[in-house]
């Protein structure tokens, strides 16, 4: 399982911006329980880095200069 959130979903006392109905329920609906939710997740299972899953190793770190990105297919 991948658990991924954004971290404004931590906040709940985050401004609030003039959306359309359908977009801020689905943006603030239960921000209140969000901390609560992740502790859960924590107690109940164990978690470990994406990179150790793949078998990448400790000492791999993703490119982050022009020259060293490539596209796929170049």
């Amino acid at each position: 399982m991948v658990v991924y959130f954004h971290p404004w979903e931590l906040d709940p006392d985050q401004p609030r911006i003039q959306e359309k109905l359908k977009s801020r329920l689905r943006h603030y609906t239960n921000l209140d329980e969000m901390t609560g939710r992740l502790e859960n997740l924590l107690q109940a299972y164990s978690f470990q880095p994406f990179w150790e899953l793949v078998g990448v190793g400790s000492d791999f770190t993703l490119p982050t200069t022009p020259e060293t990105v490539r596209i796929a297919g170049e």
